[in-house]
């Protein structure tokens, strides 16, 4: 099997967060941690505990307020190093602002990255090799974990089922989302399964068919 993985929907926004982990190692990771409170932070513990998983890193996939809410908790409790896109710290420190004052939300105090993610270095999840994709258009400096053995990839906010993320936020632009969609997304084999930030998941051979927003 390789990699196990448990979908978490949370806060306000209802942002999906993604614990991925090695079945035979226990290693594990999440992906853009949206836990916005004491039940919420219990409800990953508990899970993390119950399978006796070990975590080893916080992955964003871009600095957005939604994606990045339980940053600091979780890389602080188990000493799990946060890996993000130099180009999103500047929305990882506005959410601090934008947060109270656009969306009613307290401020989700993020820790800056220990690690910044690049397309040249492959991350892992135990033995399990994962590839990480430069997928701007949402924002700036939005990255995407693909596993290719698995035919799986959480892709954040680039691609939803029948839908695509928004581009009126700072650093947001279709012209490249629409680029970024074309040239890599629609380039993964169409039985991939996308793990999207929000929403149910979907196939890349969908999208290239039903996607009214960008057609393959």
């Amino acid at each position: 099997m390789g990699i196990l993985f448990e979908k978490f929907t949370l806060n306000p926004i209802q942002v999906n967060s993604y614990l991925l982990w090695d079945e035979f190692s226990k290693e594990a990771v999440i992906v853009d941690p949206g836990n916005f409170d004491n039940r919420e932070n219990k409800l990953i513990d508990d899970f993390i505990s119950s399978n006796k998983l070990n975590l080893k890193a916080v992955w964003n996939t871009h600095g957005h307020i939604d994606h990045i809410y339980g940053n600091r908790y979780l890389s602080e409790k188990y000493n799990a190093p946060l890996y993000a896109s130099e180009l999103e710290i500047p929305n990882m420190r506005s959410a601090d602002v934008y947060g109270p004052s656009m969306y009613g939300l307290p401020a989700p105090n993020s820790n800056e990255p220990d690690f910044l993610l690049s397309e040249s270095d492959p991350l892992w999840i135990g033995n399990n090799q994962i590839k990480v994709l430069f997928v701007p258009g949402h924002s700036a400096g939005h990255f995407a974990f693909w596993s290719e053995e698995q035919n799986i990839i959480f892709s954040g906010d680039v691609l939803f089922l029948n839908s695509i993320g928004r581009t009126d936020l700072p650093g947001g632009s279709f012209d490249i989302l629409e680029k970024t969609i074309k040239e890599v997304m629609y380039n993964l084999p169409d039985n991939t399964i996308v793990y999207s930030g929000h929403g149910d998941s979907t196939t890349i051979l969908n999208e290239k068919n039903n996607n009214s927003f960008v057609r393959g």
